[in-house]
């Protein structure tokens, strides 16, 4: 029926939508994208002292370079991933992870001073207690270790 349609001539014209298709409009088409469109929200938050912001959706925390300390900035996500702008340039972005409460951390987003930091675990504690004497860590461990 649509096919019948298309190639019948225009009123007072001499050539049907499917030709004018073929002559006008085939050669400008492209394929269609491989990801499929997803509509992107967007949010307003202010970074934190640690070089983070807040989805709020998800309660959980994303880096953002340590120079945007302070300042307000969009958030635009999707089921997928987080883009943050400060004045309409994107300054970082992130996959998106839904577990509440949590950091998702780029080490490159912190000021070269914090980096230390970021890099303490209970493994790096035993090394350190193992260069001052092999007693150290066992005393780490009866303190300190969660039972």
């Amino acid at each position: 029926m649509v096919s019948k349609h298309n190639q019948q001539n225009f009123q007072g014209k001499s050539t049907s939508r499917q030709q004018q298709f073929e002559s006008m409009e085939r050669d400008t088409l492209k394929p269609l994208p491989l990801s499929c469109f997803e509509l992107k929200k967007y949010c307003l938050a202010k970074v934190h002292p640690n070089c983070h912001v807040m989805l709020g959706e998800d309660k959980h925390h994303y880096s953002v370079p340590y120079q945007y300390t302070g300042k307000k900035v969009e958030i635009g996500y999707t089921s997928q991933s987080v883009e943050i702008y400060y004045k309409y340039e994107r300054i970082a972005v992130h996959q998106r992870t839904r577990v509440q409460f949590r950091y998702t951390t780029n080490e490159s987003h912190l000021h070269p001073r914090h980096r230390y930091y970021h890099n303490w675990s209970e493994e790096h504690f035993m090394n350190q207690g193992m260069k001052i004497g092999p007693n150290t860590p066992q005393a780490y461990r009866t303190n300190f270790s969660p039972m």
